[in-house]
């Protein structure tokens, strides 16, 4: 059965400068191994893009792509359940920070875990604390909108999260609430996996709760009918189709004969009146 998800959030993979693409490949028995190469690959790319000579550079800036690349293995991470071993990685390779967990997103832990094997080079970091975090709290944003990867630059920009705090992550742009139920039902009710992504991303106001439940009773009711007419269907093919000449009888059928025998074997089998 093929998958409804997109493609972005069931694989990863990105292309590299004058190298071949990249492609993120689970080995389950091997699941840490495959994530460190995972973020090698990341942190090997920015390094390169930010090498590039920015005059004659076709890319985007080198943050721009970092941003969307690690939302989309972040995100990619989530939908396969294997976010906790991402973010595993800052503990693993010492880099974890003190504090409150509660205090950080996960996007913030989930970026520490990507840059962990990273090490400052003339003692400046590739991520640094405020950076991290500032790009952290605009994932939280654009996740909480649903954003794809390659809408989450443009998204940030026209819609910025103020770095005071002035606009609280936890609320929406009202002009994307169509956009947040559609999503929302498709995660919820189509997409292979989704709702491991929907339990990192929380529930949503009330009225947008309320509106995606009624639109998937309405999902379920149609597919209960389906189900239904697809039994009916099936049970036709079982049907055996007589000549109204032809049908046994219930007797018949009992006693386990054709019920075309001819008269004398019925008065054999009755036995004579005499």
């Amino acid at each position: 059965m093929p998958s409804n998800t997109p493609f972005w959030l069931e694989r990863f993979e990105f292309a590299r400068v004058h190298r071949a693409p990249y492609e993120l490949q689970f080995d389950d028995d091997r699941l840490a191994e495959s994530l460190d190469r995972m973020c090698e690959a990341i942190t090997e790319e920015v390094l390169v893009r930010r090498s590039l000579d920015k005059k004659q550079r076709p890319y985007k800036s080198s943050r721009k792509w970092m941003k969307t690349i690690c939302y989309n293995a972040i995100l990619t991470c989530m939908y396969h359940g294997v976010l906790e071993e991402l973010t595993d990685r800052a503990e693993r390779f010492g880099r974890s920070e003190r504090g409150p967990k509660a205090n950080r997103s996960i996007f913030d832990d989930s970026l520490m875990g990507i840059f962990a094997h990273e090490r400052p080079v003339d003692s400046k970091e590739l991520l640094d604390r405020k950076d991290r975090e500032r790009l952290a709290k605009e994932m939280w944003w654009g996740f909480r909108h649903y954003m794809e990867p390659s809408e989450l630059v443009a998204f940030n920009r026209r819609h910025p999260l103020h770095r005071d705090d002035s606009t609280s992550p936890d609320k929406i742009v009202p002009s994307f609430y169509n956009k947040i139920v559609k999503r929302k039902l498709l995660f919820y009710s189509f997409y292979i996996s989704g709702m491991n992504v929907e339990e990192y991303r929380g529930r949503h106001d009330k009225r947008i709760e309320d509106h995606v439940e009624r639109l998937q009773l309405i999902i379920e009711r149609f597919a209960d009918r389906y189900r239904s007419m697809q039994q009916i269907d099936d049970d036709d093919d079982d049907w055996e189709i007589y000549d109204e000449d032809d049908e046994p009888s219930d007797a018949s059928v009992e006693l386990g004969t054709s019920g075309d025998e001819d008269d004398e074997d019925e008065d054999a089998w009755y036995g004579d009146d005499d």
